[in-house]
């Protein structure tokens, strides 16, 4: 709820919940035993077109998988084959759009800042009815993780309920149950806290207070850079706690208590988020008229020779200007006019500020084998104008077109 019109593609956790799925029903007997291979492969081509970011999270998913496997059921060719098929249909399908064309880096700044903190779980963060916000630190909105008070309620149920039920000393009933069983528990309540460590990182904290900051080496620094909101990351932990819970609830006697449970919770868990839902619909309720910037007649007049916008010289930190992107992306496609880059994350920086600095060069020196419209987006980058090229300022705009 929270990624909707705003991070739509995040929104798509439904991938994380296929993976969960399949971890779930990981005994099930198949009528073909390839059908896991299958699903995973097919998961992982669907993470690779969704959300980057969801890769990750379904292999520390499928982490817990293949040690359940392993661990609970003697299993290694099954894993092996889920793992090794997901990875080759995930990099076949990356290559496929593109994602190893480029030669710039795929790091990005933030990591230890967009983090979950460990308080996430129940920190509403505001959006709640009856769950008051919890403290955290700034950036840590990558990290809503609120479980919502239904599951919550759901969670102290189930917890009344097994101990009610538990006859003897928890570990002798533990140590009674099937080696099947105990890989299950073990390896899903390792998932959760490797999720929630690795959302966390790599500067841990509770509340409003650091509790730990660990320099990582630079090649580990540098990947985990790749995705730096680790925040993230307490998605699976949150779905992990949802499936616990929701599972332990189907388990009591007699379908309609169970029942009754189950809407309670749905019912307890929409009341407590429907601040966020109508603050969410109201957000998006009123639709908003698009109003063109680029006002002046004089942009119609430049379009009719310009073959490309370019924006130049281009800045390190350029996804902030996304505003002066998007109006001239319009006008771009309104006029057939290339783009010299866009508002795009991990975008080749490099790559894209040679080719803007080449072909501003190319306009002052009056080299330019096509008609470019250079956009300045910081005023003190404006050049000296000379006889090759003419400077416009067009609705607040500095502009400069090659004379031709």
């Amino acid at each position: 709820m929270q990624r909707m019109y705003g991070h739509e593609a995040l929104a798509g956790q439904w991938v994380l919940l296929i993976a969960i799925l399949s971890w779930v029903c990981q005994g099930r007997q198949w009528r073909f035993k390839a059908t896991p291979v299958i699903i995973w492969s097919v998961n992982g081509i669907l993470a690779v077109l969704v959300h980057i970011y969801f890769i990750p999270m379904i292999y520390i998913v499928m982490l817990g998988y293949i040690a359940t496997d392993y661990f609970g059921r003697k299993k290694l060719l099954r894993p092996i084959l889920c793992f090794v098929s997901t990875t080759v249909s995930a990099l076949f399908t990356m290559f496929i759009i593109g994602a190893f064309s480029g030669s710039g880096s795929y790091r990005a700044g933030g990591l230890g800042i967009y983090s979950a903190n460990y308080n996430a779980l129940f920190n509403s963060q505001g959006r709640a009815k009856y769950i008051a916000p919890l403290n955290f630190l700034d950036g840590q909105y990558e990290g809503f993780a609120y479980l919502g008070l239904g599951i919550i309620l759901g969670g102290a149920i189930a917890l009344v309920l097994v101990i009610s039920r538990t006859e003897k000393n928890p570990l002798k009933q533990f140590s009674g149950f099937s080696r099947e069983r105990k890989a299950e528990m073990i390896c899903m309540l390792s998932i959760f806290v490797l999720s929630m460590v690795i959302a966390a990182s790599p500067r841990g904290t509770f509340n409003g207070r650091v509790i730990y900051d660990i320099k990582l080496p630079e090649v580990i620094f540098g990947v985990m850079s790749i995705f730096r909101a680790t925040g993230r990351f307490a998605w699976v932990a949150v779905y992990i706690v949802y499936t616990s819970v929701l599972f332990a609830i189907s388990k009591l006697s007699g379908k309609r208590t169970a029942m009754f449970c189950m809407v309670l919770i749905a019912a307890v868990q929409v009341l407590d988020l429907r601040v966020m839902m109508k603050n969410e619909s109201m957000r998006n309720a009123a639709k908003k008229a698009y109003e063109d910037p680029l006002k002046d007649p004089k942009w119609e007049e430049l379009a009719d020779e310009a073959d490309e916008i370019v924006f130049a010289p281009l800045p390190v930190d350029y996804l902030a200007y996304y505003e002066i992107f998007y109006a001239f992306g319009e006008y771009a496609d309104e006029n057939d006019i290339e783009l010299s880059s866009f508002a795009v994350a991990r975008g080749d920086y490099s790559y894209l500020r040679d080719d803007a600095d080449e072909k501003l060069q190319q306009v002052i020196d009056g080299t330019a084998d096509e008609n470019y419209i250079v956009v300045f987006i910081n005023e003190e980058d404006i050049p000296k104008e000379n006889e090759n090229f003419t400077v416009y300022d067009l609705d607040g705009y500095k502009v400069a077109v090659n004379n031709s």
